[in-house]
């Protein structure tokens, strides 16, 4: 159903409205993003603990390399659609550049596991999760950008989405401190984190459908008008 409430006026440092077929290719390309979403739950939940502690046997290795495989996909094919989206809005280019780099990384590591590290990895982690955190920023801010004065309310929960993303990330960073005080408190913030990381991918996946509707809404209009 269309959205009713009235838009506020387009700030004056918002970049100017997508045009029609800036509009209708986003849509398609945030249902692309949609599904990735979906892929990028399933890989998460393979390599969470949640179901590492079912008391039932599970092929727990097996099961993670399935995730690892399928988390580099999604990152590797939605830096690719992200690319595609930079037509739309250029912040989206630099987000895809991000995530891109990681999926063919993590998708290299997986293919040649036994080959030296170009750095050491004491550096090569922290670059990796500093450009998947930027690509994570990029891409949630340009959301909001596209649909600043079409869709506010929608455009304010990306950066709501955001926060929650640096929030889980605080929070795990936080486990791995406390290491060496205590294994039942890092246990507890990581199992936290891993539903929260779930519930996250979750709400993402909706909120990039309902983003995909209201611009595909806003270029319709833009056609009977």
């Amino acid at each position: 159903m269309a959205n009713n409430t009235p838009q506020s006026p387009r700030p004056s440092g918002e970049p100017p409205a997508l045009s029609r077929r800036q509009a209708v290719l986003a849509a398609r390309c945030l249902l692309v993003l949609a599904l990735l979403a979906v892929l990028r739950f399933a890989a998460d939940l393979l390599n969470s603990e949640l179901l590492a502690a079912l008391p039932i046997s599970l092929p727990v290795r097996e099961m993670r390399a399935a995730g690892d495989a399928a988390g580099a996909v999604a990152l590797a094919a939605g830096g690719a659609v992200l690319l595609v989206l930079g037509q739309a809005c250029g912040r989206y280019r630099a987000a895809g550049t991000c995530r891109l780099v990681c999926g063919i990384y993590a998708a290299a590591a997986l293919v040649f596991p036994a080959l030296p590290e170009p750095l050491p990895l004491s550096l090569v982690t922290p670059i990796y999760f500093a450009a998947l955190a930027a690509g994570v920023y990029l891409e949630f801010t340009a959301h909001a950008r596209v649909l600043a004065g079409t869709e506010d309310r929608l455009a304010r929960w990306w950066r709501v989405l955001w926060w929650c993303t640096a929030g889980l990330a605080a929070l795990v960073l936080g486990a791995l401190a406390m290491l060496s005080v205590s294994w039942a408190a890092v246990y507890l913030l990581l199992t936290i984190a891993d539903w929260g990381l779930l519930a996250l991918d979750l709400a993402c996946t909706a909120t990039l459908y309902r983003t995909a509707g209201a611009l595909r809404r806003a270029g319709a209009g833009q056609d009977s008008g």
